[in-house]
This record gives C-alpha cells, sequence and structure tokens, in this order.
C-alpha cells in the first residue's frame, strides 16, 4: 500500500509492522494536506492518491481520517447500517419462518389493541428484520474503557465491516504513552491495519516500530 501527496514529492510506503510518521512544519502545506484527506475521505475528489501495486483506491472506500479519538463511535450510522444488513441476510437464510410467525403474531396484537380504541389506526405491515433490530436500538457493546482499547476496537470493526484499510490519525502521540502505543501498533499489525500518524511539529522521538517523513518549513523533505 502506497500514500502519495504529488503536490509535496511525498511518497509514503505502508508495509506491514510499520507505522508511519508525517510531520508538516509548514501550514499552508499541513492544511491542504489535512483538508484533501478530509474531502476525499467523505467522497469528494482530492490529489492524494492511495494505490496498491499502482491501482489507485477511492481513498473514501479505503481510508478514514480521524481527528479526534474521543469523538470515534464504533456504533456510527453506516457501520450500523452494513451490520443490520448483515444479520438480515442470516436471518433470511435461517429463521425466515420464525421471523414470519413473530411479526404475524405482532400484527394480529396490535389489531385486536386498536379495536378498543375510537380512532382510525394504522400499521406498517411490511415489518424487516433490520426495523426490528432498530426497534430494539441493537448496537455494538464494547465499552470506552480507555481510549486505547476503544480506538483499537473501533479500527477493528471499520476494517471488518466496512473494509476501511489505512487510519490516518491527527496528533495521535499527543493522546497515548509510548507504551500505550506499541500495544496498539502490535494490534494493529497482527489485524493488518496500517496507520499513518499525521502531525503540524514533531512531537516526540520515533519508537520502534515508527517512521518520520518531515516536510519542514521550506518544503525539504526528510527521512528519519
Amino acid at each position: 500500500m502506497k500514500l502519495v501527496i504529488p503536490r509535496y514529492g511525498i511518497s509514503i510506503t505502508l508495509p506491514e509492522n510499520q507505522v508511519s510518521i508525517l510531520t508538516v512544519e509548514n501550514p499552508e502545506a499541513y492544511a491542504w494536506i489535512v483538508g484533501d484527506l478530509w474531502r476525499q475521505c467523505n467522497g469528494q475528489a482530492g490529489e492524494i492518491i492511495l494505490s496498491e501495486i499502482d491501482e489507485p483506491f477511492k481513498i473514501s472506500s479505503k481510508m478514514e481520517l480521524i481527528f479526534n479519538p474521543y469523538g470515534i463511535n464504533c456504533n456510527e450510522r453506516k457501520v450500523l447500517s452494513k451490520l443490520y444488513s448483515e444479520i438480515q441476510t442470516y436471518c433470511h437464510e435461517s429463521f425466515e419462518e420464525k421471523f414470519m410467525q413473530i411479526n404475524s403474531e405482532a400484527i394480529s396484537l396490535l389489531e385486536k389493541l386498536f379495536t378498543m380504541v375510537s380512532y382510525p389506526m394504522n400499521i406498517q405491515y411490511e415489518m424487516n428484520f433490520e426495523g426490528l433490530l432498530k426497534l430494539f436500538d441493537a448496537k455494538i457493546d464494547i465499552e470506552k474503557v480507555d481510549i486505547a482499547t476503544y480506538m483499537l476496537e473501533y479500527m477493528k470493526i471499520k476494517k471488518k465491516i466496512l473494509k476501511v484499510d489505512v487510519f490516518v490519525i491527527i496528533n495521535l502521540k499527543q493522546f497515548l504513552s509510548d507504551e500505550e502505543l506499541m500495544e496498539l501498533y502490535k494490534s494493529l499489525w497482527y489485524e493488518k491495519i496500517f496507520l499513518v500518524i499525521l502531525e503540524g511539529v514533531e512531537t516526540r522521538p520515533c519508537i520502534s516500530g515508527e517512521k518520520r517523513i518531515l516536510l519542514d518549513y521550506d518544503l525539504c523533505i526528510i527521512e528519519t
């Protein structure tokens, strides 16, 4: 996997078992890179390229940009929509008859209740299993014990359910200690998830498993 920023001559190879740190000291370049990534992660056009064996990907389908680790949510709409669709497929394959029976009994009960009020009532008879999941507010049950653990579970869910392979996190090293980072890295490598840390200033020296690419104030590239 490779992340290329042609405007500034940056090419970042994303190998397994390594975290890439992109430090951009020039404010204008930093703002442009963050903006281009944000737009593309939200489905708009941009210049930055994500590719594998020279085959470009649509960034919105393979990458996520995270500004605030505390703002992530394992139960965001896209995740639940995809998960509900998957569960509904299992229902059709294995529990179609049982679901039809439950649906029929629920409709029968409601119709009996409607006869007891003096108002005209109507219901949507074509209830699907996804509607049942929403009715009971079915969600992924992961506690926010600590930010590193929750972030790991979030990225694993995004990879498994939405096929997101690359995460770009702004200033991650300001949120976690070196020990927490190492544990997170090891888990991400095991899951084959690629991580890029994007920062405007060098927060602290690299630790094992990290490689830094620095775009300095004068737009010169330095690899460490």
